[in-house]
């Protein structure tokens, strides 16, 4: 399966399901990961049918975190391998195809 195909299938996950796997990672990782996955799914939606379940992990700690912990978080969560690494190198969706 493509890449696209796979995110394309993680946008229909629910935001409990998100936020319960998020809560398996180790607690040091676990507000970059949030973040990211917010930012990537969920930051585009208002009003009633915004991601509250998110604020946790929403807060700016101000630190910065080895990529192949966030990368490897990212992947535990659902993302695909090769979307994960640009991910955390910040290069986003356009250099994963």
């Amino acid at each position: 399966m493509s890449v696209l195909k796979e995110l394309k299938a993680l946008k229909v996950k629910a935001e409990s399901s998100w936020i319960e796997d998020i809560l398996k990672l180790d607690p040091e990782i676990q507000n970059p990961v949030g973040k990211i996955v917010w930012w990537d799914f969920f930051a585009s939606r208002g009003g009633s049918d915004r991601a509250v379940g998110f604020n946790r992990f929403l807060t700016f700690d101000g630190e910065n975190y080895p990529d192949d912990r966030l990368k490897e978080g990212l992947i535990s969560v659902g993302y695909p391998r090769e979307y994960a690494a640009s991910r955390v190198l910040g290069k986003g969706l356009s250099k994963a195809k």
